[in-house]
């Protein structure tokens, strides 16, 4: 079966604690490995989490405060020291490509590899990556600074073969394929075997949301209406509301109430700010409003 998980590597905001790294989670979607924000020593968080950094095929940069690419010049050149010569791509907004080469050509280096910058923008939702099993979209988040979440789906499954009922109807094997791709079986002389006695149902695709920093914005929603799982940040208790208000960030009631217009199936808060040791307010906040959330926890394994 084809994985679909997500690994937390930081579940923190732009101050690091000794439990929390700042933002940057890894996303196995069907043995392609993505890279979601990549905070300072998220390299170092792969290596923790026994993931082997030569396995990341694309870099997703949400928007550029720090505490979101500033780990990228570091893993960028390690992958240059380590011998990489496939390609990779990093989609971001505006600036990124400048500000990491930047960096790169300071410091002289003649990458091995291929690397190509994809601008996103904050206008609206946009197909970034199609695979022949999942697609990847950007959606616009409401932030200080131009911010994009982004949107991990499955495409629709190949229906369930039942070969107890093909042998029984002498189906050749070269039929199975497209019998799975939904069509009918036509034999020899002419005779119709529908899909639905040949088949069972796939288990319906799964869908994974990263949403991080945002104010309240119930727009979301209408990005990622029913999505399996979401990750939203929840930066604040709301005896910090106005702080997040200040920051453009969320309380942990804000992300539940995203979760809950979202039609989410699972909520998953993070990014929380350093000034909390106790985590447990955050879940006593949100559950009112959304009842399936979790604490995100650096280290934590998400099986979408």
């Amino acid at each position: 079966m084809l994985k679909f998980k997500v690994t937390i590597l930081g579940s923190g905001s732009a101050v690091p604690t000794r439990d929390r790294n700042p933002t940057a989670q890894l996303i196995n979607l069907h043995n392609t490995y993505i890279l979601a924000d990549c905070a300072e020593g998220t390299q170092l968080c792969l290596r923790e989490n026994s993931i082997r950094l030569q396995k990341v095929d694309y870099i997703l940069i949400s928007h550029l405060h720090g505490d979101h690419f500033y780990g990228l010049p570091g893993l960028i050149s390690t992958l240059h020291l380590l011998g990489r010569s496939k390609p990779i791509t990093i989609f971001g907004p505006p600036g990124l490509e400048k500000a990491v080469m930047g960096m790169v050509e300071i410091s002289r280096s003649n990458l091995r590899y291929p690397l190509r910058f994809v601008e996103t923008q904050t206008e609206h939702k946009e197909l970034i990556i199609e695979h022949s099993t999942f697609e990847i979209y950007s959606f616009p988040l409401l932030h200080k600074v131009p911010t994009t979440g982004f949107l991990f789906e499955e495409k629709p499954k190949k229906r369930l073969y039942r070969p107890e009922i093909g042998e029984d109807f002498g189906i050749p094997h070269y039929w199975i394929d497209r019998i799975k791709q939904g069509q009918d079986y036509i034999d020899e002389e002419g005779n119709r075997i529908l899909n639905r006695l040949l088949t069972k149902d796939p288990e319906p695709p799964k869908s994974y949301a990263f949403c991080t920093d945002t104010a309240y914005y119930p727009k979301i929603a209408t990005f990622i209406q029913d999505v399996d799982v979401i990750y939203h940040e929840a930066s604040f208790l709301v005896e910090d509301k106005k702080r997040a208000l200040e920051t453009r960030h969320s309380t942990s009631q804000d992300a539940a109430q995203i979760a809950m217009l979202c039609n989410a199936r699972k909520l998953v808060i993070g990014h929380f700010s350093a000034r909390y040791n106790n985590l447990q307010p955050f879940l006593e906040e949100a559950k009112p409003f959304f009842n399936n959330v979790v604490l995100a926890y650096d280290g934590m394994v998400i099986n979408v």
